[in-house]
């Protein structure tokens, strides 16, 4: 009777001690699934993005100039779609040649989404107006809006802009219980501050407010709309498609209020 009683306890000790580790690597995965810890984080991730644009631009600054020097492309209407699959191309392979390391996996180009050229014009349409850009999620758009109201308050005020920023992402932290909802928000979140950094510090092409807030906000609702629309390859297509939809959106948006003016 006494081993049986030993037996049982030494059983229920084990069960404990199962569910105690259990529980233990749940929390683990669960934190290795976290998107960013701090805002610094997800500010230097975003830095992909600035790195991507910038092979864009120069790209379509070299093809406007072989155009020029074209007798066959002096006549050549260059639209807003053949713009978007011009930045889209580049920033694609600049993605291809500078994979994404996102929580120690590296992001292939399989897990790009393919879009059809509506949808790639509805990213960039009003880019100032958040109701349409995020479809039905209510979470992203308020975000957006409140990014949006931060630029247009806090533009000229470096330190402001990125303290207004840290506390939206303290906010997501906190309040966003969808992950796939968190992680386009705190991408949108960097991808302003890197945006922002990358605009402020291109001298003679951020002279004009307007252009610089709606380049800015362009590259913003591109994280936002390209990564909600990504995520159905899961997370890892979800950042790779944000990355992605920011570089397009801001360079079109350059391009055709400045570069073709």
């Amino acid at each position: 009777m006494s081993k049986k009683i030993k037996f049982s306890v030494l059983t229920i000790a084990l069960i404990a001690l199962s569910s105690v580790i259990f529980v233990a690597c749940t929390k683990n995965e669960e934190k290795k699934e976290e998107t960013f810890k701090t805002s610094a984080e997800v500010y230097a991730f975003a830095k992909k993005h600035s790195d991507g644009l910038r092979f864009s631009i120069d790209a379509f600054n070299n093809s406007l100039n072989l155009q020029k020097k074209s007798n066959l492309n002096r006549t050549q209407t260059i639209d807003t779609l053949y713009v978007i699959n011009f930045f889209k191309t580049q920033s694609e392979l600049f993605l291809s040649q500078h994979p994404i390391e996102y929580n120690q996996t590296t992001i292939g180009m399989n897990y790009l989404v393919p879009v059809d050229d509506n949808f790639k014009m509805l990213s960039l349409k009003n880019a100032e107006e958040a109701e349409d850009l995020f479809n039905s999620n209510p979470t992203t758009n308020q975000y957006y809006k409140d990014i949006a109201v931060l630029l247009e308050e806090r533009m000229d005020d470096h330190i402001s802009y990125k303290n207004g920023l840290d506390a939206l992402f303290l906010k997501s932290q906190n309040e966003i219980e969808n992950e796939n909802d968190k992680i386009v928000v705190q991408l949108m979140i960097g991808v302003a501050y890197d945006s922002y950094m990358f605009w402020t510090n291109n001298g003679q092409e951020t002279s004009r407010g307007r252009i610089k807030g709606t380049t800015i906000l362009a590259d913003i609702s591109g994280a936002g709309s390209w990564g909600l629309f990504g995520m159905a390859a899961g997370p890892l297509g979800g950042v790779l498609m944000a990355i992605n939809g920011a570089c397009i959106n801001s360079g079109v948006a350059h391009a055709l209020s400045n570069i073709l003016n």
